[in-house]
């Protein structure tokens, strides 16, 4: 739940706040470690959120416990704490894929997301993970909502020549914050044009959109 961001829509809730009752560095192995036991691990794939995954100071060190029992793993992140320090642990603990957030182009993205310059550092960690070439993918999440729809073409041909494996672009689910940011939320005719926007660009193939969610 712990975030360095504290976003309009964040289904969460999560934010700049220690939360209390998270679980601890023992008690996260051991359940890595019970799972391993009862199941097969080269068969469930780890998907670590928040919040922010980065925060986490064990982040690294639950993730490679997880990896040496056999656990594939990726991650979702606002990207702002991904340098190449980060990107070696990321390659060391085995990480397999990674999702980043982007949310419209500059300040849209920024204002979004409450903090300044996320855009940039965003787009400079999508640049140095396809540069890494250690993940099977490397995605890019669009929340789509009123105040960016109007930036999917741009968006597109941005990210297009960024050498991403796939951008996954959802509409804003009215939970958490975005329950009292409802102005967020798509109009009839928005959602219109995001679903022909996406069928119209996944057959140029230029970059695979991997899924709208209703």
């Amino acid at each position: 739940m712990n975030c360095n961001f504290f976003c309009k829509h964040c289904g969460s809730s999560a934010g700049r706040k220690t939360f209390p009752g998270q679980l601890s560095t023992v008690e996260i192995i051991r359940v890595f470690r019970e799972i391993g036991r009862d199941f097969y691990p080269k068969n469930i794939m780890i998907a670590v959120t928040g919040g922010e995954p980065l925060v986490r100071k064990d982040l690294f060190e639950v993730m490679k416990y997880a990896s040496h029992l056999g656990f594939y793993w990726g991650m979702v992140t606002n990207g702002y704490l991904v340098n190449p320090d980060v990107v070696r642990k990321m390659k060391e603990t085995g990480m397999n894929t990674i999702s980043i957030s982007i949310d419209g182009i500059g300040q849209t993205h920024d204002s979004f997301r409450n903090m300044k310059k996320a855009y940039d550092h965003a787009i400079s960690a999508v640049r140095l993970l396809v540069a890494a070439r250690f993940l099977k993918t490397v995605q890019i999440t669009t929340v789509v909502h009123r105040g960016n729809i109007s930036q999917l073409e741009e968006m597109y041909r941005i990210f297009s020549g960024l050498g991403i494996d796939s951008w996954r672009v959802i509409n804003v689910d009215p939970i958490g914050r975005a329950e009292t940011n409802r102005g967020l939320l798509l109009k009839g005719s928005q959602f219109k044009y995001l679903l022909d926007f996406i069928q119209i660009r996944s057959h140029l193939r230029l970059l695979r959109i991997s899924r709208v969610t209703v």
